[in-house]
């Protein structure tokens, strides 16, 4: 019985020391892979990976400011739930059922140049540079994206003296479908809590109706430019992205 015990409490650790290790690696491609996208340092606090109930659950992923800028938070997602397609990874697809993404915060800077931090990141120039020709993508399937917003605080450093902080209680949720491609969502995550502010002026808006063949479709442009809705279909198949 005592062996049988010994061997059980063994089997026991393994497992859960196999389980953790998974996933330190999984966080450690997805701050990665969400690094490369951005171009901005990103941090994550936890991860989990669900197997039998085919979910995902990732706590404080925070991205920082892209270079030229203090170090500073700029988004701050505090829970992130993700259902998947089990069999689309045996296939080596990547497709999402659902996600749900908390936005505690987001931390717009405009430094002494005018520039905003947003429009210095990798996904906003690479759409400047790109505009009407093909970009490469990290493609994949995403059903349904709800996102939670909270406020976006904003400083402007382009006048003379003390910043002018404004603040944005935005505090709205939103829906949207048939997402294809992580640029995407980057931008969505970025885009639609400023438009909900009422910002304008910034370059992301242009930046991702100029790339709308390839990482937007026209639905996005659309939405961008003001018309609001509760739910908004982001039309393109995974196979053809």
């Amino acid at each position: 019985m005592r062996k049988t015990i010994v061997v059980l409490a063994i089997l026991s650790i393994a497992i859960l020391s196999a389980g953790i290790i998974k996933d330190q690696i999984i966080k450690s491609v997805i701050t990665v892979i969400a690094t490369q996208v951005t171009g901005s340092p990103v941090h994550i606090d936890g991860f989990s990976l669900g197997v039998f109930n085919k979910s995902v659950r990732i706590s404080g992923f925070k991205m920082y400011n892209p270079k030229g800028f203090p170090k500073a938070i700029l988004v701050d997602l505090p829970k992130i739930n993700v259902r998947y397609d089990l069999g689309a990874l045996l296939k080596k697809k990547l497709h999402l059922v659902s996600v749900e993404i908390e936005i505690k915060e987001i931390g717009l800077e405009k430094n002494k140049e005018g520039k905003l931090n947003v429009d210095e990141l990798k996904v906003v120039k690479q759409g400047r540079q790109q505009a009407g020709k093909p970009s490469k993508q990290v493609p994949m399937q995403l059903d349904l994206l709800t996102l939670s917003m909270g406020r976006i605080v904003l400083k402007d450093y382009s006048s003379a003296g003390e910043p002018i902080v404004k603040v944005y209680d935005i505090n709205i949720r939103k829906s949207y479908k048939n997402i294809t491609s992580v640029q995407q969502l980057a931008a969505l995550i970025l885009a639609e809590p400023m438009k909900a502010a009422g910002i304008q002026g910034a370059e992301i808006y242009g930046a991702a109706m100029l790339t709308g063949v390839a990482v937007l479709p026209v639905a996005v442009a659309l939405t961008l430019m003001g018309r609001d809705s509760v739910q908004q279909d982001f039309i393109a198949t995974f196979d053809n992205t």
